[in-house]
C-alpha cells in the first residue's frame, strides 16, 4: 500500500455528474473537482433508500419506523409492546436488543430462520470459484450469481442460539408470517393482518428491519451514457471496492 500511495489515491465525497469527452471519461464531484480516466468502475450499491413495504408506507415515522433510518428515535418508553419485522440478522440483532431494553417483542419472519455463518459460500473468498467468476464477461450473469449465492436473510450459529434461548425463555415471541396491511386504532395503535394466520396484532411501535430498496433509477445518467459510449456500467464483483478509478486515483 506504501508503495502505491494509496492514500493519495484515495477521496471522499459524492460524484454528482460522469461524461465520455474527447475519449476520456470525466468524473465530476460534489467538491467542484474533476477527475479524469479512461475506465469507470461502479462498485456500490443500487440504493441506500430502507425498503418500506407498502402496508407500512402511511405510518412512515408515525408509529412505524425503519432500523435503518437515518434519524430514527427508536423507542424512549419503557415496557412497549413492539413488533420487529423481518427475519434476517438485523431483524434478529434488533429484537434481541429490543428485548434487553425490556420491552415485549414479537418477530415476524416470512421464512423459516436460515442459519449460516458466512454470507455466501466461503469458497468465494478465493480461486474455487473466483476463477470461473473472474473470467465470466457478462455483467449480468455475474449479477446473477452474486443474488443466487448469497445466503439472503440469514444469521450466524451465534445469534441462533441467543434468539432461540430468548424465545426458550418466553422474552421474544417469533411468528413465521407475511403482514399484509395496517390499521391504527382509536388509541393511536397499530393493528396488523397477517397472509395467512386469520388472528390479528396490536402493537405500540413497529420496527422494519427489511433491508434495502433495489432501485435502478439513479443509474439513469449511467444508463445513458452507457448507451452513447458503448461501455460496460455497472461492473458486478465481490471484492471491489467502493470506488472509480482513474490511473491510481479512487474516489468514493
Amino acid at each position: 500500500m506504501d508503495e502505491i500511495h494509496i492514500d493519495q489515491a484515495w477521496k471522499t465525497g459524492m460524484v454528482t455528474d460522469l461524461r465520455r469527452k474527447n475519449g476520456l471519461w470525466e468524473v465530476r464531484t460534489d467538491a467542484s473537482e474533476t477527475i479524469k480516466g479512461e475506465r469507470v468502475v461502479l462498485a456500490m450499491s443500487f440504493s441506500q433508500q430502507p425498503c418500506w413495504p407498502e402496508w407500512a408506507q402511511p405510518f412512515q415515522n408515525d408509529g412505524i419506523y425503519h432500523v435503518f433510518d437515518r434519524d430514527v428515535q427508536g423507542l424512549r418508553q419503557e415496557d412497549v409492546k413492539a413488533a420487529v419485522v423481518g427475519g434476517g440478522i438485523t431483524a434478529a440483532h434488533y429484537a434481541i436488543k429490543l428485548s434487553d431494553d425490556g420491552h415485549n417483542v414479537t418477530m415476524f419472519a416470512r421464512h423459516p430462520f436460515r442459519t449460516y455463518d458466512f454470507d455466501s459460500d466461503p469458497g468465494w473468498l478465493g480461486p474455487k470459484y473466483m476463477k470461473r467468476f473472474s473470467k465470466t464477461p457478462d455483467c449480468q450473469k455475474r449479477r446473477q450469481w452474486i443474488t443466487y449465492v448469497r445466503h439472503r436473510g440469514s444469521f450466524p450459529k451465534d445469534i441462533s442460539r441467543k434468539l432461540a434461548a430468548y424465545r426458550e425463555k418466553g422474552r421474544i415471541k417469533v411468528i413465521q408470517d407475511e403482514v399484509m396491511s395496517c390499521q391504527k386504532t382509536a388509541d393511536g395503535r397499530l393493528h396488523i393482518q397477517l397472509k395467512k394466520n386469520e388472528s390479528s396484532y396490536t402493537f405500540e411501535h413497529i420496527a422494519l428491519a427489511t433491508g434495502f430498496a433495489s432501485d435502478i433509477s439513479r443509474f439513469e445518467g449511467f444508463k445513458k451514457q452507457r448507451k452513447q459510449s458503448n461501455c460496460l456500467l455497472p461492473a458486478a464483483a465481490f471484492r471491489l471496492s467502493a470506488r472509480i478509478c482513474n490511473g491510481g486515483t479512487g474516489y468514493t
